[in-house]
C-alpha cells in the first residue's frame, strides 16, 4: 500500500504535526508514506514540496 499525504507545512502547527507523526508511524508499520507540503522544513526525502511559480 503507498498514501500520500497532503498538508500545507511540514512541521508548523498542530495539522502539520499530526500529519508528519501520522506519516512516521505508517512508514514503522511497512507502508510507503510520503507527505506533500507546500511549505517544507526539513531534508527529509520522504516530503516533497510543491514548486514555487
Amino acid at each position: 500500500m503507498r498514501v500520500l499525504i497532503i498538508n500545507t507545512a511540514e512541521r508548523i502547527g498542530g495539522a502539520a504535526i499530526a500529519a508528519s507523526r501520522l506519516m512516521d508511524a505508517l512508514r514503522n508499520n511497512g507502508i510507503k508514506a510520503k507527505m506533500l507540503v507546500r511549505n517544507k522544513q526539513t531534508e527529509r526525502v520522504t516530503v516533497v514540496s510543491l514548486k514555487k511559480s
